[in-house]
């Protein structure tokens, strides 16, 4: 957001890897079309130790890429909560990452930080 040049790659201080970037969709064509939205994300500091993360009931979590199943980020465990789309609901509409400022912009949310980034959602009505 406070930089347009630059995309919001979660692993950019790593020597050697790909980037890696957030992405999340709302229709699943594995779910029968149902049009979902993003009710609810957090982000979780994984400990070394316990490098199995039990995700919390009716949650997802983005522990690893698509399309290499390698690690997606390092320190962190993105879970996220997709309902189906009701009429009124509230819901997250948009996901920035901020490199500059620490300061979210106006009407949204700052959820954490991840290696480095600031993580801000804006929630609003659907």
């Amino acid at each position: 957001y406070d930089d347009q040049q630059r995309d919001a790659n979660l692993m950019a201080d790593s020597f050697g890897r790909k980037d890696r970037l957030l992405c999340i969709t709302r229709n699943f064509p594995l779910g029968d079309n149902v049009a979902l939205v993003l009710e609810h994300i957090e982000l979780y500091k994984v400990v070394k130790r316990y490098e199995h993360y039990l995700c919390p009931p009716n949650y997802q979590s983005f522990s690893y890429t698509v399309d290499t199943r390698e690690k997606g980020t390092t320190e962190h465990v993105i879970v996220v909560k997709m309902v189906a789309r009701q009429a009124g609901m509230k819901s997250i509409n948009d996901i920035t990452f901020l490199y500059r400022t620490r300061r979210p912009p106006q009407s949204y949310t700052m959820i954490g930080e991840i290696n480095g980034l600031i993580v801000c959602i804006k929630e609003d009505t659907v």
